[in-house]
């Protein structure tokens, strides 16, 4: 078998993570893009008053500028996942080959400087050198199954609305305390998925239990995509608009 063979069967045997089946009422709330030293201390505040926890998709450049925050994440047991370094499609990346991925992983390590075990690329993009710089770094990829679409500006009930509905048990669920891209800039300002969040959280009633994706894991059966997914209409128009 060729070298080009052997990496086709190693990336054929890795996959991306996009729900667990479960017997219980789990839901993993995922945040991508951040920390944002505005948005992101309320959400941890609202996740801390109503004993919910959640998977931080970090990105490189802000978890540097933003160590307290990571270090908040960390103390108040939420988990902290890697969303790479430049925010580039990984589609992009693949013409340039295995390097560029692994570098955006141990530039993102870097910066976390937390011990972490999941990775969600930017977009959810991956190439076949993204799920093997992920194998070689020792990184889970996650995607999700749920996404509330808060990168779009929406009135707070109406987010709220889809959230409740995203979160069923098993669910990992998209959401952003940070944009780190946009079409509309006014989406950038996270006043309205932050008000969204809270009224989910305060009419939760035990209904879902919110937690990390790695205790999600725990409660039952991963679901893992084995074949990749291509590039989706949004992030192109994200790409195109920056």
């Amino acid at each position: 078998m060729t070298l080009n063979g052997w990496f086709s069967l190693f990336a054929s045997r890795t996959g991306m993570l996009t729900r667990v089946n479960t017997n219980s009422s789990s839901v993993a709330l995922t945040f991508d893009d951040g920390p944002d030293p505005v948005a992101t201390p309320q959400v941890l505040d609202l996740l801390k008053l109503y004993e919910a926890r959640a998977t931080f998709f970090v990105d490189g450049p802000a978890a540097r500028r933003h160590p307290d925050l990571i270090q908040r994440m960390s103390d108040e047991g939420h988990e902290i996942g890697l969303h790479g370094w430049s925010h580039t499609s990984a589609e992009v990346e693949a013409m340039r080959g295995l390097r560029p991925q692994l570098r955006e992983l141990r530039r993102s390590k870097h910066a976390v400087r937390k011990r972490v075990r999941l990775y969600r690329p930017p977009y959810g993009h991956e190439s076949r050198w993204t799920r093997i710089a992920a194998a070689l770094s020792g990184v889970q990829l996650v995607y999700w199954n749920a996404s509330t679409e808060d990168w779009r500006v929406s009135p707070a009930d109406e987010l709220g609305t889809r959230i409740t509905a995203a979160a069923q048990p098993g669910a990992i669920v998209l959401m952003h305390d940070r944009l780190r891209t946009a079409v509309d800039p006014a989406a950038f300002d996270r006043s309205y998925m932050i008000s969204a969040l809270a009224m989910v959280l305060s009419h939760n009633s035990g209904r879902v239990r919110f937690g990390t994706v790695t205790e999600l894991i725990a409660t039952g059966k991963p679901v893992i995509r084995r074949r990749r997914q291509s590039h989706d209409q949004l992030a192109a128009m994200v790409e195109q608009s920056d």
